[in-house]
C-alpha cells in the first residue's frame, strides 16, 4: 500500500503540469508577479481602499453591470491566459523536446500549463459569487448567470486562440521540407513505445494529451537537436505573429476609443495591460537572457536623456496653455517671489475686497454670515458626497447657503463635486435648466470614469503612435488625460467646458462663489493655485514682515505666472483634472516652464483645502470682522476626521526596520496634514471669536463596505453615500449651519438611522 502511495505521489510530482508549476518559481519569476497582483487584488489585499477588487468582481460597461460586462472581462482573462501560455511556451519549450515530435505542441503545453490559471479562476469565481450574493444582494440565479457569462467568454476566447495555433501547426507541417516530414513519419511508430529519458532540464514522466489523457513522453533522441529546434522556432514564429496581430488590433482600436462601445470595463483593460507586460517581459528574457535587466536599465537611462530637456508628444499638457518653446516661463526663485511682491499682493487684495463688497450687497442683512467651503479629495466618493451635501444645505436653508458662500477650495474629487454643483446653479441662474432638475442631475458626477481612462492607457498610451487634437488653436496629444476630460465633459453635459476666465465676471460680481483649484509641483512641493481672479495674497502665509522676509513663497498664482502662456485660457476641465491627478491613474501634467516641471493631485499637500481657506480668512480678517456677523467655515470630508490608523493594530514584522522608514510618509500623509491644519484652525479661532467651523463627514453605515476611493462607484456605494447625507450625525451639524444663516429648517430632511 505504501509503495502504491509513493508511486502515485512520484507520478504526480513528475507530471508535466506539476513540473511546469515548479519551473515558473525557478525561472523567469517576474512573470508570476502579474498573477500575484491579480489574485491579491481580487482577494482585497491590494489597493482595496481604492476599489480595485470591484473592477473585477463588479465590472461596469456602458453604465451597467450585466452579462455583457462580465463576458468582456472573461474574454480579457482568456487573452491574459493565452499570452501567459504563449510567453512561457517560447521561454520553456526547449526544456521539453518531446513536444516537438507531437501534434499541436502548443496545445499540449497550454493544457499542462493551466495549474496557475485554474487556481486564479477558482479564486476569482469564489470571490465573485460571495461579492455578488452577499454584498450586492443579487439572487442566486442572476449571480450564476453572470459568472457563467464570464467563464464561457473566457473559454471561447481560449478556444479561438487554440484554433489559430491548430491551423498554424498544420501549416507548419505542410510547409516543412519533404526530408523533415519523412523523418517525423519514419520514426513516429518506431520510437513511440520507447520512454523519454532526457531529464537534463525537467524530470517529466507523464503529461496530459490534447484529449486530457495521461501519456508517457516518447523518446526523441533519434532526432537531431537542430531538427527539434527548427520545429520549435516555427511555432515561435506563429506565436509572435499572433501577438503582432493583437497589438495591431489594439493600435487600430485606439483610433476609435472615443466610441463608448470600445471603452471596456476597467478590469478588462488592466488585465489586457498585464497581458502586454507579460509578452514584453517574456520577449526581453528570450532575446537578452540574463542581460535583460541591464538592457532595461540602459533603455530607461537613454529615454531619460531623450526626454530631459524638451517636450515630447507623450508628455501630457494643460489644455488651453500655449506651449511654444519661445514662450516658456522661467521657473525660478526670483520669478516666483516677484509675483508675491508687496505691491502685487496689495493690488490683488484690493481687487478681492471689491468682490467681497459685491458679495455683501447681495445679502439680506447689514452684517450677514459669510461662508467659506472647503472640500476634501476622495475620487467619485468625495465628488458625489460634496455635491449632495451642498444641495441638501441649499434645500434646508432656502438657497441661503449657496448665496452666503464667497469661495470654495479643496482637492481632487471634492472639487469635482463642488464645481458640478456650481455649474448647475449657474445654469439655473441663466434659466437653461429648472431648479427642480438640480437634484436629479447631481448623480451624473458619479458616473464611471475608469473605463475610458484604462481603455485609453492600454491602447493609446502604450502601443500607439501619438494622436493629436486641437483646442483653442493649440495641438495636444490624446492620452488617458484627454480621455478623462472627454468623458467627464460628457458626464456633466458640457456644463463645465469653459476656460477659467469664463467665470471671471460672474465671480467678480459675486453671482457665483469664487473657486480656487490647486495642484502640487512634484519638484519642490509648491502649490499652484488656479483661479479666475488674481490671488497672489495666497502665495505666502500672512505673517509679520520681520518673519516673512526670510521665507520664499510656498504657493504660486497660476494665472499670473503663466500670463505669457495664455493662463486665463486654461480649460476648466484641465484645471479640475490637474487638481485630481491621482498617481498612475492619470498622467502628471507638464507645464510650459524652463526647466520643465510637472504637477499632480492637490491632495498630496492639502487634501482638505484648509490651507487656502485659513490663509484667505487670515488675510481678510479685518474686513470680515467689520462686515460680518459670523465667519462660517463649512468643511466637507469624505472620511471621518481623526480616524484611527489601521496600521497601528498590525503586529510587528521582521521587515519593519527596513520598510517602515520608506512607508512612513505614505501611510501617515493625511494624518500629518490633519495635525498641522488643526494648529492653523486653533490659531485663527483664538484670534477671531466670530469664527465657526462645521464639519460634515462621510461616515459609512458599514465601515467594512465603505465607498471606495476611485473614479468608479457601484450602485450600492452610491446609495450608501446618499444615505449618509441624512444620517443623524450629519443632520446634527446641518442645524448649526441653519442657526448661523438664520434661514430654513432641517425638518424637511428625512432622517435615515
Amino acid at each position: 500500500m505504501l509503495r502504491k502511495v509513493r508511486t502515485f505521489l512520484f507520478g504526480v510530482y513528475t507530471s508535466l503540469p506539476v513540473q511546469l508549476f515548479l519551473l515558473h518559481f525557478k525561472k523567469f519569476q517576474v512573470l508570476l508577479i502579474f498573477w500575484f497582483i491579480l489574485i491579491a487584488t481580487i482577494n482585497g489585499h491590494f489597493m482595496f481602499e481604492y476599489g480595485a477588487n470591484m473592477l473585477f468582481l463588479y465590472p461596469e460597461y456602458l453604465g451597467s453591470v450585466n452579462w455583457v460586462s462580465m463576458a468582456i472581462l472573461g474574454s480579457a482573462f482568456g487573452m491574459f491566459i493565452s499570452c501567459w501560455n504563449i510567453t512561457t511556451f517560447i521561454l520553456h519549450a526547449k526544456r521539453l523536446k518531446f513536444l516537438a515530435a507531437t501534434a499541436q505542441p502548443f496545445l499540449k503545453f497550454s493544457i499542462n500549463n493551466l495549474l496557475i490559471p485554474i487556481l486564479f479562476l477558482v479564486i476569482y469565481y469564489i470571490k465573485t459569487y460571495s461579492f455578488l450574493y452577499h454584498q450586492q444582494l443579487l439572487p442566486t440565479g442572476q449571480v450564476l448567470f453572470l459568472m457563467l457569462s464570464s467563464l464561457l467568454s473566457c473559454l471561447v476566447t481560449l478556444l479561438f486562440i487554440y484554433l489559430y495555433f491548430f491551423g498554424a501547426d498544420r501549416t507548419i507541417y505542410k510547409t516543412m521540407p519533404i526530408n523533415d516530414q519523412e523523418i517525423l513519419n519514419k520514426y513516429k511508430d518506431d520510437y513511440a513505445a520507447q520512454p523519454y529519458n532526457d531529464y537534463t532540464y525537467m524530470n517529466v514522466h507523464y503529461y496530459l494529451s490534447g484529449t486530457l489523457k495521461l501519456k508517457v513522453p516518447r523518446n526523441v533522441n533519434h532526432y537531431s537537436t537542430g531538427f527539434l529546434d527548427s520545429i520549435f522556432k516555427q511555432h515561435h514564429r506563429a506565436a509572435i505573429l499572433f501577438i503582432s496581430i493583437i497589438i495591431a488590433l489594439l493600435i487600430a482600436s485606439s483610433f476609435f476609443i472615443e466610441t463608448s462601445l470600445l471603452q471596456v470595463p476597467a478590469g478588462a483593460s488592466i488585465t489586457a495591460f498585464f497581458a502586454l507586460l507579460i509578452v514584453i517581459a517574456g520577449a526581453l528574457s528570450y532575446i537578452f537572457g540574463t542581460w535583460s535587466l541591464i538592457v532595461v536599465f540602459f533603455a530607461i537611462f537613454g529615454l531619460n536623456s531623450f526626454y530631459k530637456f524638451s517636450f515630447r508628444p507623450s508628455q501630457n499638457k494643460a489644455y488651453g496653455l500655449v506651449y511654444d518653446d519661445s514662450l516658456r516661463t522661467v521657473y525660478s526663485r526670483k520669478a516666483i517671489n516677484d509675483l508675491a511682491a508687496d505691491e502685487k499682493i496689495t493690488a490683488d487684495s484690493l481687487h478681492f475686497i471689491n468682490i467681497l463688497n459685491n458679495w455683501k450687497r447681495r445679502q439680506t442683512s447689514d452684517k450677514p454670515t459669510i461662508t467659506f467651503v472647503s472640500v476634501s479629495g476622495g475620487g467619485s466618493r468625495s465628488a458625489l458626497f460634496t455635491a449632495e451635501i451642498m444641495y441638501a444645505l441649499d434645500s434646508i436653508t432656502n438657497h441661503h447657503f449657496y448665496q452666503s458662500t464667497i469661495a470654495i477650495t479643496g482637492a481632487s474629487g471634492g472639487m469635482l463635486g463642488a464645481a458640478w454643483y456650481r455649474a448647475l446653479n449657474l445654469k439655473v441662474q441663466e434659466k437653461q435648466i429648472a431648479q427642480k432638475l438640480v437634484g436629479p442631475y447631481l448623480e451624473l458626477i458619479s458616473k464611471d470614469l475608469l473605463n475610458p481612462i484604462f481603455s485609453s492607457m492600454v491602447t493609446r498610451d502604450l502601443v500607439t503612435p501619438p494622436q493629436y487634437f486641437t483646442y483653442q488653436d493649440q495641438r495636444y496629444t490624446k492620452d488617458r488625460g484627454y480621455a478623462f476630460e472627454q468623458n467627464f465633459d460628457a458626464n456633466t453635459l458640457g456644463f463645465l467646458n469653459h476656460s477659467i476666465d469664463y467665470y471671471k465676471g460672474m465671480e467678480q460680481n459675486a453671482e457665483t462663489p469664487v473657486m480656487i483649484l490647486s495642484n502640487v509641483n512634484t519638484i519642490d512641493a509648491r502649490k499652484f493655485n488656479i483661479c479666475a481672479q488674481p490671488i497672489s495674497f495666497l502665495m505666502r502665509p500672512n505673517t509679520p514682515s520681520y518673519i516673512d522676509k526670510y521665507n520664499d513663497a510656498d504657493a504660486i498664482d497660476f494665472k499670473a505666472f503663466f500670463r505669457n502662456n495664455n493662463g486665463g485660457n486654461l480649460s476648466m476641465l484641465s484645471a479640475l483634472r490637474m487638481n485630481a491627478t491621482f498617481p498612475y491613474v492619470l498622467p502628471n501634467v507638464h507645464l510650459p516652464t524652463s526647466p520643465i516641471i510637472d504637477v499632480m493631485d492637490a491632495g498630496f499637500r492639502d487634501n482638505t483645502g484648509l490651507e487656502n481657506a485659513i490663509r484667505f480668512l487670515s488675510f481678510f480678517n479685518d474686513w470680515l470682522t467689520q462686515n460680518c456677523e459670523e465667519i462660517l467655515l463649512v468643511q466637507i470630508m469624505d472620511r471621518p476626521q481623526g480616524s484611527w490608523n489601521r496600521f497601528v493594530e498590525k503586529s510587528p514584522t521582521i521587515t519593519d526596520p527596513i520598510l517602515k522608514p520608506a512607508t512612513l510618509t505614505q501611510k501617515n500623509m493625511f494624518h500629518f496634514q490633519e495635525y498641522s491644519q488643526m494648529l492653523l484652525l486653533e490659531e485663527y479661532a483664538r484670534h477671531n471669536p466670530k469664527f465657526k467651523r462645521v464639519l460634515l463627514e462621510y461616515i459609512p453605515f458599514n465601515k467594512k463596505n465603505a465607498a471606495s476611493l476611485s473614479f468608479h462607484l457601484t450602485e450600492k456605494e452610491k446609495r450608501d453615500i446618499k444615505a449618509t447625507i441624512s444620517s443623524p450625525p450629519v443632520i446634527e451639524n446641518y442645524q448649526q449651519i441653519v442657526n448661523s444663516l438664520n434661514a430654513g429648517s432641517i425638518s424637511t430632511i428625512k432622517v435615515k438611522p
